[in-house]
């Protein structure tokens, strides 16, 4: 799992937080996809970790508790994904490699199924798809295969102007371990880093066999707003609120563990409140994600909006970002 990123751009979120911590349904990301991982069928992961090491390390340890082994690598540069992965390889202890990023999210069934037509297809290495359009597909990478499902180019980032297949690669991917040679022979891109997109082209040109998996759903934590989106959509699966409460509830919503609500107020729908937010009388909460500890004061209506732990509302917000500890007055 290739967790060494700086997260920029879910900035004002990650100084405070490491983007693998940043809560989705007030559990961490990073644990949202080790139980992807886990409920796909894989045993042990190996983590590689940037500058955020200690508070990941702290959080996940050795992995028993959520029924995985986890081994840690570490990247002291973000220098590409292909680099990440090299910090792995000596902790590999399996033939077969799926490599997923920390913040790309899928079903545990789809990549079930991706590795388990890897494993039947005899290829050297394999790359998840989804259809997209070119903007989508500038931000990630183009995959251009035949009619079998053999990828013939990968180009990451391509510019808009380019002519696209309309299948974006995305970060799962499977290889076997014998295939993972050819990464100490990539050199810097000219965005300066060594990527997986050169490792799948020069595989192609040694002559291995790389095949492309389509798959359904997926989500992608970039920017604060995707983590709100994110949150909204997986709120449907699960709802949950105190037991006795004097406001008012509008499912789908998520109130956290120690969290108190004053009488008259609306929350949802879409609302995510982590632990011991603090909610003054008459505030509205709609379509937005507060995490733990924040506090607001009376009458206060947050709307389509992330507030970053600790902060404190005194006005109302709207279409926003707040950073953590942030006062807003």
């Amino acid at each position: 799992m290739l967790a060494g990123g700086l997260g920029k751009r879910m900035k004002p979120l990650t100084p405070h937080v490491p983007k693998p911590l940043l809560p989705l349904l007030n559990k961490p990301i990073i644990e949202h996809v080790v139980k992807m991982l886990r409920g796909a069928g894989v045993e042990r992961v190996v983590v590689v970790l940037g500058p955020h090491t200690k508070k990941v390390v702290d959080y996940l340890g050795d992995g028993g508790g959520l029924g995985v082994e986890v081994a840690y690598a570490f990247q002291p540069k973000p220098l590409g994904n292909a680099h990440a992965l090299v910090q792995a390889i000596p902790l590999l202890r399996s033939d077969l490699v799926a490599v997923v990023a920390c913040d790309n999210l899928f079903k545990a069934e789809d990549v079930h199924l991706f590795l388990n037509e890897f494993v039947h297809s005899g290829a050297d290495a394999a790359i998840a798809v989804v259809e997209a359009c070119g903007d989508e597909i500038s931000s990630s990478s183009l995959v251009e295969a035949d009619s079998s499902g053999l990828v013939l180019r990968v180009v990451e980032k391509p510019s808009v102007e380019a002519e696209f297949s309309g299948l974006a690669g995305v970060s799962l991917h499977a290889f076997r371990l014998r295939a993972l040679s050819v990464l100490e022979e990539l050199k810097p891109s000219k965005r300066g880093e060594i990527e997986l997109a050169d490792a799948f082209n020069k595989m192609i040109e040694q002559g291995m066999r790389v095949v492309l998996h389509r798959v359904s759903w997926r989500i992608h934590l970039t920017t604060p707003w995707d983590l709100l989106r994110a949150n909204l959509e997986l709120l449907s699966e699960v709802s949950g609120a105190p037991a006795h409460w004097n406001f008012e509830l509008l499912p789908p919503a998520l109130v956290g563990e120690g969290s108190r609500i004053s009488e008259g107020c609306s929350i949802g729908p879409y609302a995510v409140l982590g632990k011991n937010v603090v909610v003054g009388r008459n505030c509205v909460l709609r379509r937005c994600l507060l995490m733990d500890c924040v506090c607001l004061g009376d009458s206060v209506v947050v709307e389509e909006a992330v507030v970053g732990c600790g902060a404190q509302l005194k006005k109302s917000v709207r279409r926003a970002v707040v950073p953590p500890k942030e006062i807003v007055s």
